[in-house]
């Protein structure tokens, strides 16, 4: 990890009403002699929230051995989709 000083003032625009995405991570049970089985996903939208509500949410709703991912959701210069991904934690 690097970290440096910065300036504010150099940044252009923020989000003022993030969207984030959570992708929970389940593997499901092993199929006799197949190995590790599978791994399946629920996906969650979430507004009118910060990034501090959406990881309480992951941490009241996951289970242990759960994983997950948690996206920043944006828009690009054309207005197409994207995420960024804030956290990743891969599932037991």
């Amino acid at each position: 990890m690097e970290i440096r000083a910065i300036d504010p003032r150099d940044s252009e625009w923020e989000i003022a009403d993030p969207v984030f995405r959570v992708h929970v991570l389940s593997r499901q049970q092993q199929y006799a002699g197949r190995g590790e089985g599978a791994i399946w996903s629920q996906e969650w939208e979430f507004t009118d929230a910060d990034v501090e509500a959406v990881m309480n949410w992951v941490a009241e709703n996951c289970a242990a051995n759960d994983g997950y991912v948690v996206y920043l959701v944006v828009r690009d210069s054309l207005n197409r989709l994207g995420q960024h991904e804030l956290t990743y934690r891969a599932p037991a």
